[in-house]
């Protein structure tokens, strides 16, 4: 045999050995319901948020995306409405009007690590059975747990609304904070959330409460937040938790003592919980006349930048509507060598034509956050992609209506996640010739984005058998779930093209190579049943 035959057919023996060894390593100790290990969860290394065992820093960028975006007449259930899915326990799917995988999939094509899940109580429980948790609320979640995991992609859990209502718009300001019993289900439900998912590193982050509007003084929402954070350690000791800053004060009749541009009053609302694992955020809808123009009653109020127009910062400094002033209004919210999660921010769709400047600003504001190394969740998801509407004049999604692309905008932020995958070690993107793909921090391939890889158990079993369906359940749900598990999937790919040509080759090869995968697959298969 020459030498090149021989270290040819070496090399064959050598990828089979490796196959059978990867498999069967894979699966040794595995248990199908493990704890995760601390270092797969987020979490806060001083002024970074940073995962795995090696401490790498992270940047959360994503968006906003609501559990059920039907608005009723009376305002009452925002986010909500009336989803009979939801109310039976006899479907384990979510409500057909509800955000869907593809919504998850077109999301990470883009280049987002993370999607901000805006809840509402009602999804969990009634105001009837108060602490009685519904299942499907619970399905729900782990719906959208499955669709993130498979998509390599974070979810920020976010109470929207609260018991008693949406705050502050929703007028459920007061129905909160001056009914101690509502409190007290909200903490009750965060720790019921908590003990739920205490395992489950998918889970960036617990939002506790969207912009906090208290009825006399921050000190109602620092007490409630440290009370709400000290629950939760008492079941999960693993999960970042997010504190937004106090939003604005407003009593029971809707009005507010306070007065405008005043610094000493924009630093009370920045409250501090006693842990080692906290983000603080807040959102950023600078100027907020031109981000929210033309919403119900507001007026037009111009393009972006505008030298002409002169905007006041919450301090009280006067400046013109251009990137410097959306830079102050940055700077005005920042802490000291602490990472900020921006958790909503962008100007309304009305924005969005070639005079209005919502392009602009939005690319202004990347820039911003990059330059300022922050985390972000961007409002919201109905910008990017229109959907069909399921009741008169209000945009949400209905059972499976294609999605329409707002192509200039993704185009925007696709550009943006494909700058930041040569530019910096700490992003969690890399390029292809079509469109930006997700990695793990690991640098694992994207499960949805292997299809174009050589795969050695699809040649063998086939592209849709149940066999090859089971491989894949045990990658998803079992071996991604850990390092070891990641670093073997990753091995797996690195030498899928290897096992793929020896097979097309080498008949022979192929049989043995059958033979590996289809006991590796009892194995498996005993686990699952």
């Amino acid at each position: 045999m020459s030498t090149g035959k021989f270290f040819y057919e070496y090399s064959k023996r050598l990828s089979l050995s490796f196959l059978c060894c990867l498999l069967l390593t894979s699966h040794i100790g595995t248990t199908y319901s493990c704890a995760s290990d601390s270092t797969d969860f987020i979490r806060r290394k001083g002024d970074k948020i940073v995962v795995g065992s090696n401490e790498q820093a992270i940047y959360l960028r994503g968006v906003n995306m609501c559990a059920c975006a039907v608005v009723p007449s009376d305002g009452d259930d925002w986010l909500y409405g009336t989803c009979q899915e939801l109310t039976s326990h006899q479907s384990a799917a979510p409500a057909t009007n509800w955000y869907q995988e593809k919504h998850f999939q077109y999301l990470a094509e883009i280049g987002f690590n993370t999607i901000r899940v805006m809840l509402n109580y009602r999804v969990f429980e009634d105001d009837s059975v108060p602490g009685s948790y519904k299942q499907p609320g619970w399905d729900f979640l782990d719906f959208y747990i499955q669709w993130a995991k498979k998509h390599n992609i974070y979810l920020i859990l976010d109470m929207h609304t609260p018991q008693g209502g949406l705050q502050p718009s929703g007028g459920g300001g007061a129905c909160f904070w001056d009914t101690t019993n509502n409190q007290s289900r909200l903490i009750d439900l965060w720790q019921a959330i908590a003990q739920r998912y205490a395992d489950e590193p998918t889970i960036a982050a617990y939002d506790l409460l969207n912009e906090p509007t208290p009825t006399s003084s921050p000190s109602q929402w620092q007490t409630l937040a440290q009370q709400i954070v000290d629950v939760i350690r008492t079941v999960d000791q693993n999960h970042l938790i997010i504190i937004e800053r106090v939003n604005w004060i407003f009593d029971a009749k809707g009005s507010s003592p306070l007065e405008d541009y005043n610094l000493d009053l924009l630093s009370s609302f920045q409250i501090s919980v006693d842990d080692n694992n906290i983000l603080y955020d807040y959102h950023f809808y600078d100027p907020t006349r031109y981000c929210l123009q033309n919403e119900g009653s507001n007026p037009d109020e111009g393009n972006y930048p505008d030298e002409s127009v002169s905007e006041t910062a919450k301090d009280g400094t006067t400046m013109p509507r251009n990137k410097n002033y959306l830079e102050y209004g940055i700077n005005l919210e920042s802490r000291n060598n602490e990472p900020m999660f921006v958790g909503e921010w962008g100007p309304n769709s009305s924005t969005f034509n070639d005079t209005k400047g919502g392009y602009t600003y939005v690319e202004d504001m990347l820039d911003l956050f990059n330059r300022h190394s922050l985390h972000w969740t961007y409002y919201s998801m109905w910008n990017l992609y229109e959907v069909e509407c399921c009741e008169t004049g209000v945009t949400c999604c209905s059972g499976d209506n294609p999605t329409v692309p707002h192509s200039k905008l993704i185009d925007i932020f696709s550009s943006y996640f494909n700058n930041q995958s040569t530019t910096t070690t700490t992003s969690l993107f890399t390029t292809s010739s079509t469109s930006p793909q997700l990695t793990t921090t690991t640098g694992l391939p994207s499960t949805t984005t292997t299809s174009s890889q050589p795969c050695p158990a699809k040649i063998i079993l086939g592209e849709q058998s149940e066999e090859t369906e089971l491989l894949r359940y045990f990658r998803d749900h079992v071996l991604i779930q850990t390092p070891v598990g990641q670093e073997i999937i990753e091995l797996y790919y690195q030498w899928s093209p290897a096992i793929v040509k020896a097979m097309e080759e080498d008949g022979e090869f192929k049989k043995e190579a059958k033979e590996i995968v289809e006991g590796f697959l009892g194995l498996i298969g005993e686990g699952v049943e």
